[in-house]
């Protein structure tokens, strides 16, 4: 197995680097490494070792450990992206929230007023819901959150599909920005229906216009989730050549080459492109029918399919290029649930290079 993921980053014209840390069992640091990159079947993320990294976390003992991976795996010349922690994502299953708390205080009102079938504990637990369901602080928060969790929801499935390319995830990230902005004129609505559902507020968040203190309050929440975001996907924006493979684009790039994004294609990664080959094969590509309104993966795979790697292998390339980058380091945190399996309470003087084994065996099989 080993010598066929070998032989699979030999072959690949590009590969990323995704790295994550978690503590095992025995409270030893271990570093996962993963490699993302393209075959003949389409794209890979493949486990490759655990490293364990107790007492060495600072950024240059990781950076040297990094570059000492690739130097033994030949990749430095084909490297072309880091990803070194998950996206933080939120992710909830809330849906139809005034339904839920109808649901919710239907069963905690049986348990109260039926208190004979049930002990003390869930008796106390049931009536401290029934007061913070009735709580207005509570049910503004509860609606607040899930309008957001609503659209978090999608995002976050979206970004742990390894299927998915660059291109379109910067959209989705795009667009639930774009609804958590749109969420502010969401406010009057959450705060009558609430003073609907409980009454006006009451102790000391009443004193004053409680309206305009739970607005400042809803626009602060909404505005730090969009800082949070646009922080942890703003060097993203140096990826703005992504766009020579946006299918949506495809008919007027025919007429107006996008200059721009080319010119930031060759100030990130014009070493490894002949640029005027590329520009050539790009404007043809422009304006074939076959290649319309496919998106990367779908172009990797009609490539593959139709054995056009070689006669524009320079496109070929930057379609590699392109599925190569990772979003998120989605695997790689999967790689932990392994982990966990493997070095137990039981079992936890497993040697690093039996314990990758295990993981790549558990991981590939």
């Amino acid at each position: 197995m080993g010598e066929t993921i070998k032989e699979e980053i030999s072959k690949a014209p590009f590969v990323a680097l995704m790295l994550d840390e978690t503590t095992d069992v025995s409270n030893a640091a271990q570093l996962s490494f993963v490699l993302r990159f393209v075959t003949d079947s389409g794209v890979k993320e493949r486990f490759i070792k655990f490293e364990d990294v107790t007492g060495k976390k600072r950024a240059e003992d990781v950076a040297a450990m990094a570059l000492g991976f690739l130097e033994e795996h030949g990749c430095m010349g084909k490297l072309v992206a880091q990803c070194y922690d998950g996206a933080a994502v939120m992710a909830s299953g809330l849906n139809g929230v005034q339904a839920k708390k109808d649901a919710l205080k239907d069963l905690f009102d049986y348990i109260v007023e039926h208190h004979e079938e049930f002990d003390d504990a869930a008796i106390l637990s049931a009536d401290g819901y029934l007061s913070n369901l009735g709580n207005f602080e509570f049910g503004f928060f509860l609606s607040t959150f899930n309008e957001i969790f609503a659209h978090a929801d999608v995002l976050f499935d979206i970004l742990q599909n390894k299927s998915f390319d660059m291109q379109f995830c910067l959209t989705r990230v795009e667009e639930f920005c774009m609804c958590i902005e749109g969420q502010r004129d969401r406010f009057d609505q959450i705060y009558d229906e609430t003073v609907q559902d409980t009454g006006l507020p009451t102790g000391r968040r009443a004193h004053g216009d409680s309206r305009s203190h739970y607005k400042k309050l809803h626009n602060g929440i909404l505005e730090n989730i969009l800082n949070q975001v646009q922080n942890r996907f703003k060097d993203h924006e140096k990826l703005s050549f992504l766009s020579l493979l946006d299918p949506q684009q495809f008919t007027s790039f025919n007429s107006n080459f996008p200059e721009t994004a080319f010119a930031s294609l060759t100030e990130s990664y014009g070493p490894h492109f002949d640029l005027s080959r590329l520009k050539t094969e790009l404007s043809v590509m422009y304006g074939m029918t076959d290649f319309q309104g496919k998106n990367p993966s779908d172009l990797l795979f009609f490539f593959q399919r139709k054995e056009l790697c070689d006669s524009m292998h320079q496109l070929y390339a930057l379609i590699c290029l392109v599925v190569t980058i990772p979003v998120t380091t989605a695997s790689v945190e999967r790689t932990f649930s392994a982990l966990k399996r493997i070095k137990t309470y039981a079992r936890n003087r497993t040697g690093q290079s039996r314990l990758s084994a295990l993981a790549s065996m558990a991981i590939e099989r």
